[in-house]
């Protein structure tokens, strides 16, 4: 657009906004001067959203050549003032002239950045401003970036820039750099050319390589394996033995079998096949693996027998590796071949083996599953009851429940108890609930707990008649499932339970059975009366208080503090430990009542327990500070007034 006609543009855009009402000082801000509206821009760096972003990238673009080049000058070296914002400001116009509709003026900006390049006097300026020809991709940009590839202190932006460029003479420009001996970043131009898998540049590889740092080697061979080129065979070959097909600096045994997969997939298997069999002769686990990876990728079922070799002569965690690969060659023939190993292992891999079966999910191997369920090592047992879930799923219930009504050991009845338990359904359930009578009573506790697990109350009755088991550990199992089951219409009976227990342990787990059942009753009244009506009725308030602390609110509250204020000195501290320890802020009036009463043994101590409810409760600052204003009369110890004071200053502050 010619400066005539962006005059008139202004001109008429003046008049038109005067007419509308604008004062003169509106009216300047957009017909002002160039470096009126550069400050103004500036100003507004960085911004914060993208909605003003977009339109201050557009004020960049009104501003014209003129305006930018003041921008693009206050770019400085780091250390002599301010620049952030003419930098963000320059970043952000490149970015946002990749967007569509921006061509022309992308054309332009990339000859001011060209420019402001050859103007700065400082290499880091200059970095930044090349660092911009990213964005545009351009044959210009790639053939200007190109000039700074000798430049030690250049070249890696340069190459950034040549990296970004779509040109199809960039590969060749590339490889063309490595033949300059004193080329300041090889590795990094080796490294580019190897993300493209480029062979223009082989014998520089190899060249490189022979003359370069760790880092340099490193890049080269990476290349080398990348370009899937014959020539370099011998090189990565001999850079692995030199390095004993162990982990180097150089990454020389991975580069070997990289390459390996590079030529399968160029259809040379049987060169791949090679050298992946060197390596798993000769190489460290990790690379073994590897190998045996490409074999199976690109050989399939025909790689099997490497892998079947292989396990049998190696260690826990390479056979572990090896069966991470045997799913990859699915089918039955397969399976049968996993299978025909497990006559010349050991117990522990027989166990994997079983394990790796289960996984697989092939029926062929159910037979021989189910037998190693009843065989002497517990170890492969524990792994056949998993192998059968898997593969017949609720099939494999009354075989699993058989399994641990036959085995006693913890090992066996915890894997039966998992086995079972992702199987099990409310039908199969009974057919736990059948096996449980004749039982040994380990395995009735393993049974209880499956029950359980689905939390069926129709198991209520059978779970308490193990209540009162003469063994120890089975009548503690029942007391710990009967929360899983219990409901609203075993209140009574839990409550009976509830005074016939002594012991701490079983007291516990009728008290979360309670707490349980009456939190399925909806109304709040109606849940604590259900409780408290029990309680009064047998006259156990100790035993109950546990209970309607669990429930809380302000119902369950009222009846504990009644408690408190009638009771005896054993009943006043159970009560007021249980309103200390309530699990919701309702407590605050109870304490802050016993705070005002003055009593003597427990006044000042609701004082602190007040505090500390308040610093705990999920409720914002200043409800809390509300809180704290109504106990601070209270307050009447100078160490009292100094907590208090310290908490309403730290609220204040998260305002």
């Amino acid at each position: 657009m010619k400066m005539g006609t962006m005059k008139k543009i202004l001109l008429l855009t003046l008049i038109i906004l005067c007419s509308a009402g604008l004062s003169a000082q509106e009216a300047a801000g957009i017909g002002g001067s160039t470096g009126a509206r550069v400050a103004e821009l500036l100003k507004r760096m960085p911004v914060d959203n993208a909605a003003e972003l977009k339109k201050q990238m557009e004020e960049m673009t009104a501003i014209g050549p003129e305006g930018r080049r003041q921008i693009t000058a206050m770019v400085i070296p780091p250390g002599q003032g301010d620049d952030v914002a003419a930098r963000f400001a320059v970043g952000s116009y490149s970015m946002y002239l990749t967007g569509y509709g921006h061509s022309s003026q992308r054309d332009v900006w990339e000859e001011e950045c060209i420019e402001a390049v050859q103007a700065a006097e400082s290499n880091e300026v200059k970095s930044f401003f090349l660092s911009q020809l990213q964005y545009i991709g351009s044959e210009k940009s790639l053939e200007y970036a190109s000039g700074f590839l000798t430049d030690p202190k250049m070249c890696e932006q340069a190459l950034a820039v040549i990296a970004a460029c779509d040109s199809p003479d960039k590969e060749a420009l590339l490889a063309m750099s490595l033949q300059i001996s004193s080329l300041p970043c090889p590795a990094s131009v080796i490294n580019e050319l190897a993300d493209m898998k480029s062979d223009k540049a082989i014998n520089e590889y190899i060249s490189w390589y022979a003359v370069g740092d760790a880092g340099v080697q490193a890049a080269a061979l990476n290349a080398m394996a990348a370009s899937a080129d014959r020539m370099v065979y011998d090189v990565l070959l001999s850079a692995a033995a030199d390095c004993g097909y162990e982990w180097d600096s150089t990454g020389a045994a991975a580069a070997l079998v990289q390459y390996a997969r590079n030529i399968g997939d160029k259809g040379d298997v049987r060169s791949m096949e090679k050298i992946c069999s060197e390596v798993i002769n000769k190489g460290a686990v990790s690379y073994k693996l590897a190998a045996l990876e490409a074999l199976v990728h690109y050989k399939g079922y025909e790689a099997l027998a490497y892998l079947l070799s292989e396990y049998k002569k190696g260690d826990k965690e390479y056979r572990k590796g090896v069966l991470s690969l045997a799913s990859d060659i699915p089918g039955i023939a397969a399976t049968r071949k996993w299978m025909e190993l497990m006559g010349d292992v050991n117990d522990t891999a027989k166990a994997e083996l079983i394990h790796m079966l289960g996984e697989r999910g092939d029926p062929l191997a159910v037979p021989l599953i189910k037998k190693a369920l009843f065989c002497p090592s517990a170890m492969i047992r524990a792994e056949a009851a998993g192998a059968l879930a898997k593969i017949q799923g609720r099939e494999a219930v009354d075989e699993l429940i058989d399994y641990i009504r036959s085995y006693v050991t913890t090992e066996d009845q915890v894997a039966g108890y998992y086995a079972l338990l992702t199987i099990t359904d409310s039908r199969k359930r009974d057919n736990i609930a059948r096996s449980i009578e004749g039982s040994d009573d380990i395995s009735k506790g393993t049974m209880l707990m499956l029950l359980c697990a689905g939390g069926e109350n129709r198991y209520f009755d059978l779970v308490m008649d193990y209540t009162d088991s003469s063994n120890a550990q089975l009548r503690l199992t029942a007391l710990s499932c009967l929360k899983e089951v219990a409901e609203p219409l075993n209140i009574s009976q839990l409550a009976d339970l509830l005074v016939d227990m002594h012991d701490d342990a079983s007291v516990k787990h009728i008290q979360d059975a309670l707490i349980k059942a009456a939190w399925e009753i909806e109304a709040e009244k109606e849940r604590v009366a259900v409780i408290a009506g029990a309680m009064e009725k047998r006259g156990l308030e100790r035993k109950f208080l546990p209970v309607l602390s669990g429930l809380g609110g302000e119902q369950a509250l009222d009846v504990v503090y009644r408690i408190f204020e009638k009771g005896n000195a054993e009943m006043r501290q159970l009560a007021y430990d249980a309103m200390k320890g309530w699990p919701d802020h309702s407590a605050a009036k109870a304490l802050m009542g016993i705070c005002a009463s003055g009593n003597k043994n427990y006044s000042e101590r609701a004082f602190y327990d007040y505090l500390a409810l308040v610093s705990v409760a999920e409720l914002p600052a200043e409800r809390k500070l509300s809180m704290l204003k109504k106990i601070k009369p209270y307050a009447l110890r100078d160490e009292q007034k100094s907590r208090l004071e310290s908490m309403m200053e730290s609220l204040q502050g998260e305002r």
